[in-house]
């Protein structure tokens, strides 16, 4: 019986992400994936080359194997590209399902959550995005691990999150996250804590630090400095942002506005009705906030909220337990105006990416310089002009 709910909500996760994010299919390349296109393409498969540390401060080699494995079957095809990332999302959506099973949360609850995930407002710029890849693979390992170890299967699951920690740093998050998923004994972890501190010393090794975004004017990677900034991308603007995912650089339509108003009205409901989150959810979502921590300042229009990808697993598992609490009619309420809400903020934040993806297209193919930074949120052509105009040739 087991199997088979969890085959048909898996296929009914499947099928909804589909019918969201479709039209993303025929999206164009914008800003990176012009660069990575580029990597991507005169990648060589060596072992030197694969190990080799990325120019931007990184060290992902499984995100970069990924990234020239997908240019053998899809070449400069946006729309296969886009349609591995979905596979990346919908996998991801579904093993939060299992997930939230494996935590002990009831298939009901476990359902929702992995739906408030898949269609969470912030979700474009890694799954929608072609640099959003490292995102969707560290995810995926990470989430792949808790279940193996939930599972019994201690190596694989160890296996998994060094996988996710060469994918992108977010995984770094795995050792602290596995006793809040698994309720597992300490000594269980001492091996992971071993991996993951062997591993970032490897990678101060090959990079000659810790890595990370260069400050261009200063010459060195940005340091993460704690102070009033920090503290309030962290208790403020991550919570607002997976709270309220709107891009509010553009005006939200009517629908979107109504629909806030009566989530807004329930989440109150819930707090009055005492349906309490359970706390290793809430604690999932600040520990897997803390890799990215120096780039949480998440702004009104969403820019760099593909760092909220991993939060807001915890977030989705925090929302359902909450609603799991809930008298049976509250439950399916709740669930039908929570999903709408964050549906309908996922299809108003769509928006300026389908525009910048038609701007990017038309302008390549003739020759317009680019714009720089961000349009309404979205990387237009913050780099890779110079590789799109080379792919135009």
């Amino acid at each position: 019986m087991y199997h088979f709910a969890s085959a048909r909500e898996s296929l009914a996760v499947a099928a909804i992400i589909a019918g969201a994010y479709y039209q993303t299919i025929n999206y164009y390349f914008l800003s990176d994936d012009f660069v990575l296109l580029q990597q991507a393409r005169n990648f060589d498969w060596s072992l030197r080359t694969t190990a080799k540390p990325g120019g931007d401060g990184f060290f992902r080699p499984v995100g970069n194997l990924s990234l020239a494995a997908t240019y053998i079957v899809a070449g400069a095809d946006a729309r296969l590209w886009h349609a591995v990332g979905l596979a990346l999302h919908t996998v991801n959506s579904i093993l939060v399902l299992a997930c939230g099973i494996g935590m002990g949360i009831p298939s009901r609850a476990a359902l929702v959550a992995a739906l408030v995930f898949a269609l969470h407002g912030a979700k474009p710029e890694a799954a929608v995005w072609i640099a959003g890849r490292f995102d969707l693979l560290a995810t995926m390992f990470v989430l792949a691990g808790l279940l193996l170890f939930q599972r019994g299967r201690h190596a694989a699951a160890w296996i998994a999150m060094i996988l996710g920690m060469l994918s992108k740093e977010s995984a770094y998050a795995f050792p602290l996250l596995l006793p809040l998923a698994t309720r597992c004994r300490t000594r269980r972890v001492w091996p992971f804590l071993t991996g993951a501190a062997a591993l970032f010393a490897l990678r101060c090794w090959i990079l000659g630090g810790i890595g990370g975004y260069q400050d261009a004017a200063a010459g060195h990677a940005q340091a993460l400095r704690f102070g009033w900034p920090t503290l309030k991308a962290f208790f403020l603007r991550l919570w607002m942002a997976l709270y309220f995912p709107i891009n509010w650089s553009f005006e939200p339509g009517r629908v979107l506005a109504v629909l806030g108003v009566l989530y807004i009205a329930f989440l109150l409901a819930l707090t009055a009705l005492g349906c309490r989150t359970r706390p290793e959810t809430a604690a999932f979502v600040a520990i897997a906030a803390i890799p990215p921590l120096s780039v949480l300042g998440i702004g009104s229009d969403l820019a760099n909220a593909r760092v909220l990808y991993l939060p807001s697993v915890g977030f989705a598992l925090m929302l359902a337990s909450a609603l799991d609490r809930a008298p049976p009619p509250w439950f399916r309420i709740g669930a039908l105006v929570v999903l709408s809400f964050h549906a309908s903020a996922l299809r108003h934040n769509l928006r300026p990416w389908k525009d910048a993806s038609e701007y990017a297209r038309h302008g390549c193919a003739a020759a317009l310089p680019g714009p720089p930074g961000h349009r309404l949120g979205v990387p237009l052509f913050v780099n890779g002009h110079g590789e799109c105009l080379d792919l135009q040739r």
